[in-house]
């Protein structure tokens, strides 16, 4: 009988081969997961975007059924039913889960440093990541309303705008009507669905914000800042008081669109 030849031993490992493949390891995760987590926060802001144009077509299919002219700040998300007691605004009348739309899908309705104990007509701290642009209601879809800002380094308190300053001012293309509003100034301490007075706009997407705008378009906004967003830097940071409004653009008739005192419904399109 012929003999039986046995099983050759298998190799096994040695330390130093075992180092290096975990090496290659940590090498390849090292690489891949900052462009993971691009991908991952390039995904968010796309869906952000994507709520902001839904926000923004909804107020338009409204002045569309209205006269023409933007939904009232006031009620646009939320209505109040009782003192301390909301609920679902004009915005639910156009939009399907329009508690989903109004959520940034990187901040989920956090509010400042993560806080996420809940607060919020549904259920989380915020109400809303994205806020009106106040004393836009009344807005006319045909206006011809020019806007702009200026930059916060030419501080200006003046209802009406010195003409020393028009050269300085940064225009949009049209009028804007949503702002994805900063946790810090002030969606968390202020959560009523408007943007106005001190108001800035979040810096977590890239360093920008969402903006919806008259036309129906949506864009990321990369608004003037300071180094650090929790910091007000009142030289530095883009507010909603820095926004002005002009009938025709010419000199001598900018007026800043926030006004503490408070605006007739369908002010900008005649702001005096």
């Amino acid at each position: 009988m012929p003999r039986s030849t046995p099983h050759a031993r298998r190799r096994a490992f040695t330390l130093i081969e075992l180092l290096v493949v975990i090496a290659i390891i940590a090498i390849l995760i090292g690489i891949l997961l900052p462009s993971l987590g691009r991908a991952r926060a390039l995904g968010q802001q796309t869906i952000c975007l994507a709520n902001m144009k839904q926000i923004v077509t909804a107020s338009i299919a409204y002045a569309q059924n209205y006269n023409d002219q933007i939904w009232t700040s006031g009620n646009w998300a939320r209505e109040r039913l009782a003192p301390g007691t909301y609920g679902p605004g004009l915005l639910y009348d156009f939009i399907n889960l329009a508690d989903e739309v109004t959520e940034c899908p990187t901040n989920k309705r956090r509010g400042k440093n993560n806080d996420d104990s809940s607060s919020g007509m549904f259920g989380e701290h915020l109400d809303f990541d994205y806020c009106m642009v106040t004393y836009t209601a009344g807005a006319r879809l045909s206006t011809n309303i020019s806007a702009a800002y200026l930059p916060a380094k030419y501080p200006s308190t003046a209802r009406a705008l010195s003409f020393l300053y028009e050269p300085y001012l940064v225009r949009y293309r049209t009028l804007p009507l949503f702002m994805e509003e900063s946790t810090y100034w002030y969606n968390d301490e202020i959560s009523d669905g408007l943007w106005g007075n001190w108001d800035q706009v979040t810096t977590r997407h890239d360093d920008a914000g969402m903006m919806g705008s008259i036309d129906g378009s949506a864009e990321l906004f990369r608004a003037p800042h300071g180094e650090r967003e929790e910091t007000r830097e009142t030289l530095k940071d883009f507010e909603a008081n820095d926004i002005y409004v002009s009938p025709r653009a010419i000199q001598g008739s900018w007026r800043r669109l926030y006004d503490g005192a408070g605006y007739d419904y369908g002010w900008v399109n005649n702001p005096k």
